[in-house]
């Protein structure tokens, strides 16, 4: 019952993001350093074909197991396993109270805590890290304006507030290079009542 498989795994969709199609280059190179003759597309052809033939078969053991599931309440509804966060980011909110901008908010740290229990709350983590992998555009439109009413109300003499994200790209396993420096992306400023 915890073999994987979601929704996700026999979407064609999925598999063409571009953190997939990295993921499937990484593995035809190591293959490849293994003596293997293989490439991404190759590589991702048969696993395509080997999915879905794994699909096939666990959809029809998995009804026929339900029951033992259900009256043993081991049912997992959550993916167990799935791909490894590699392009990770942060939110920063900072506010301009007429002397330029001063962080309120950054994910993650004890200095920068503006907000920081409802931040925190992990249905709030997980659409953070949706719009941080580049999804969701409306939901960062959405929660660009709920944090500039939430400054509103906690800064009413403040300008303007800022939303950014900091993005970055985690090191592969076992790789020597250097960590590269993140970059911030997609600001938004919210102009906050009394500002010019």
């Amino acid at each position: 019952m915890l073999l994987p498989a979601t929704g996700r795994l026999g979407n064609r969709a999925v598999w063409q993001s571009e953190h997939n199609q990295a993921q499937f280059e990484q593995w035809a190179l190591m293959l490849r350093d293994l003596g293997l003759s293989v490439d991404s597309r190759q590589l991702q052809s048969r696993l395509w074909a080997l999915t879905r033939w794994y699909l096939q078969w666990r959809r029809p053991i998995k009804a026929w197991l339900s029951p033992v599931d259900a009256q043993l309440g081991i049912d997992q509804g959550w993916a167990m396993f799935s791909n490894p966060q590699t392009h990770p980011g942060r939110l920063h909110i900072d506010v301009d109270r007429g002397s330029g901008w001063e962080p309120l908010y950054v994910s993650r740290s004890d200095e920068h805590a503006w907000h920081r229990s409802q931040f925190d709350h992990n249905r709030m983590r997980k659409l953070v890290g949706r719009i941080i992998r580049g999804g969701r555009r409306g939901s960062y439109s959405r929660l660009v304006r709920w944090i500039g009413e939430r400054a509103r109300e906690d800064f009413p003499t403040a300008r303007r507030v800022r939303v950014r994200l900091y993005r970055w790209t985690t090191q592969a396993p076992g790789s020597d290079e250097p960590i590269a420096k993140g970059h911030f992306d997609d600001t938004r400023v919210v102009a906050l009542e009394g500002s010019e």
